[in-house]
């Protein structure tokens, strides 16, 4: 699924909505939320037995991931649990993913 976002901050994809009263713990309240789609939707892609997992692994991805654009680039920064992984023509890592450490920008 495609997704623009229209706030100058970015967006949060994220398994459901973060409270917006504390900036400091999950980021501008102003960014737009892009939620996961449910277990129960994806498992009705014929793959049925990954909804038990999709259930025990998106509740690690809370506080979500944030995603903005800036001067200088596309920036993310990984607030949640679980672990999340990237690639791109400006990754370290050509052959391997490469991680998101959490609270830092990348």
């Amino acid at each position: 699924k495609e997704f623009t976002t229209r706030t100058v901050e970015g967006c949060r994809i994220t398994y459901r909505a973060v409270p917006m009263d504390d900036e400091q713990l999950y980021g501008p309240s102003s960014m737009e939320q892009l939620p996961f789609p449910s277990p129960r939707v994806l498992s009705g892609c014929g793959v049925p037995e990954v909804t038990p997992v999709l259930e025990r692994l998106l509740p690690h991805l809370d506080r979500g991931v944030l995603l903005w654009v800036a001067p200088e680039g596309v920036f993310a920064k990984r607030q949640c649990q679980g672990r999340v992984y990237w690639s791109g023509p400006l990754a370290p890592n050509k052959d391997q993913p490469n991680k998101l450490e959490r609270d830092r920008k990348s």
